[in-house]
């Protein structure tokens, strides 16, 4: 116990270290070499304009209305929507698993924007357009100097709209806790955003570039201490240290079910263009840089941009399709899975039935010896019927659940369908007719041998069953490359209101004594074989279309 304490106090420590006291000391740097380097100053001289006494961005449409007010607007209704999906999580439950983490970023923007709002309310900190040397009327003076009288109204510092970039480095603690891979990755748009909208206001002379590290700092320190507070709560989860801890809770912790670095990406990506294109505007509309630099940033912009959407469009039909491939994948595993399920249980109720079937079939011939009446006997004939049609229901039950050794066999179809034909006749030798219409001399297809033979009887029969007693049943085999399709006519109708699959399980039942298992027995196998069956209606004829793919012949 106190080895495990020692260890959690160790990893305490080093997370205090890491993520609080050497970012903050690293900004403090920074901040202290801007300050007294002068450095903080003249990084804002070549976006002022000593001619016209002012930056030329402040006013500016793009900076002012679209970067400015629009980003401001923007961050204020992704912190609503967050708030609505907390409230929304007290009916919606699924969504509660992550209420606790959506309030946490509220909380932070809140936070961390009116925090820094009042901060520039109580510093009289000025603008540098209000400064003297930028053009404006108040003496400039170091950030720790009061600014004299009798300018007592100054808002300027720290940066205000940074803070609604800065704030989302919250979105770092949330990887954190909920145990995602790589966390540091979720400190980019947050980073990104403060830079960017820090920049729109350097830009427009609304702010020193200190002012922004100073922005960054307190969000930082807000970040973390809703995290410990929040945590201590229990409406975030606990990570210490993920690098030390690999217990248990890790799984019970909710995972992004979406892919979160794609989005991640997407989200970088459109901030980053977004302030490369301010900058091309910047650049020409202060006349910055190097001679053409506008022009090659044009360059730069087009070689991002025309790749970047070719990228985006293929890794989007690429996902598409992954997702459909996946998709049908999973499908058949359910269905293979469910038939193999269906199987077992066939098997298992076919064998309960068909020792009672062959008990009743004893029965019945020795009450026919002992009770010669019973022969001519007219219920006699609806007896052996139905127990007929239960033997045949066993035996459809039976194919079901008997597996196929080989499923990747090359059978030919012609001596295979003469066979079934030949079979059908013997075993129902009534005035039934079955046309055997143009064959080739061969045709191979993929399919196991006792599948094969469990299609054309099923199949076979249905028909003949339905055509009746003077029906004519017609049978064919035509090649469509890549496949042979086996054809079979018989006079009848199918029920309207089907759709092809439901015509291809049901429409069987139709049929008066059907039993419906044939045809969805001969579709599964057909189906595993990589083929098909179908049924069309043609002017009073049901044609059963059976497509099986081709091969060559063994060698």
């Amino acid at each position: 116990m106190s080895f495990r304490m020692g260890s959690e106090s160790t990893a305490r420590g080093r997370w205090l270290v890491t993520h609080l006291i050497v970012p903050l000391a690293g900004l403090g740097v920074l901040i202290a070499l801007l300050e007294s380097t002068g450095l903080d100053s003249r990084l804002l001289e070549p976006f002022y304009s000593p001619i016209s006494h002012n930056f030329p961005a402040r006013k500016d449409w793009f900076f002012r209305h679209f970067l400015h007010e629009g980003g401001k607007w923007v961050m204020l209704s992704t912190t609503v929507v967050l708030a609505l999906l907390v409230i929304a999580s007290i009916w919606i439950r699924r969504w509660r698993s992550w209420s606790g983490s959506a309030a946490y970023l509220v909380a932070c923007v809140a936070a961390t924007t009116g925090f820094i709002g009042w901060l520039k309310a109580v510093t009289n900190r000025y603008p540098p357009w209000d400064i003297d040397r930028f053009g404006g009327k108040v003496p400039f003076t170091p950030l720790f100097t009061p600014t004299p009288e009798p300018f007592t109204n100054g808002n300027g510092f720290p940066a205000g709209h940074a803070s609604a970039g800065f704030a989302w480095v919250a979105l770092y603690f949330v990887a954190r806790a909920h145990g995602i891979t790589q966390a540091h990755w979720f400190l980019a748009p947050g980073l990104l955003l403060g830079v960017s909208f820090g920049w729109v206001q350097h830009v427009r002379g609304a702010h020193f570039p200190s002012h922004n590290l100073w922005t960054l700092a307190i969000a930082w320190c807000v970040a973390i201490s809703f995290t410990w507070l929040f945590s201590a709560c229990g409406w975030l989860p606990k990570r210490t240290d993920l690098s030390s801890r690999r217990d248990d809770t890790l799984a019970k912790t909710p995972m992004m079910t979406i892919a979160v670095r794609s989005w991640l990406a997407g989200v970088c990506g459109l901030i980053a263009g977004i302030t490369l294109f301010a900058v091309d505007t910047a650049v020409e509309l202060l006349d910055l840089g190097f001679a053409r630099m506008h022009f090659w940033l044009e360059c730069v912009e087009f070689v991002i941009i025309g790749p970047g959407l070719g990228v985006t469009c293929l890794l989007l039909v690429e996902r598409i399709r992954v997702a459909r491939v996946t998709a049908a994948a999973r499908a058949k595993e359910e269905r293979d899975r469910r038939f193999f399920v269906l199987g077992r249980m066939a098997a298992a109720v076919a064998h309960e039935v068909r020792n009672p079937l062959h008990t009743l079939r004893l029965v019945m011939d020795e009450l026919r010896f002992d009770t010669p009446s019973l022969r001519v006997h007219p219920s006699s004939q609806h007896i052996d019927s139905s127990l007929h049609r239960i033997d045949r229901a066993v035996e459809l039950v039976y194919q079901l659940a008997r597996p196929s050794a080989d499923d990747e066999a090359s059978m030919d179809l012609v001596p295979a369908i003469r066979e079934a034909v030949t079979d059908e006749k013997i075993r129902d030798p009534v005035s039934r007719s079955i046309d055997l219409g143009s064959m080739p001399t061969e045709a191979f297809v993929r399919c196991s041998t006792s599948g094969l033979r469990i299609m054309l009887d099923n199949l076979l029969r249905n028909a003949v069953e339905a055509a009746g007693d003077h029906g004519t049943v017609s049978l064919t085999i035509d090649e469509r490359f890549p496949d042979w399709l086996v054809r079979i006519s018989n006079p009848g109708e199918i029920p309207l209101g089907f759709s092809t699959t439901a015509i291809a399980e049901e429409s069987a039942s139709r049929k008066v004594g059907g039993l419906g298992l044939g045809l969805a027995i001969s579709r599964h196998i057909a189906a595993n074989a990589g083929g098909s069956i179908e049924l069309t209606q043609n002017e009073g004829q049901v044609i059963t279309t059976l497509r099986l793919p081709a091969v060559e012949k063994p060698r």
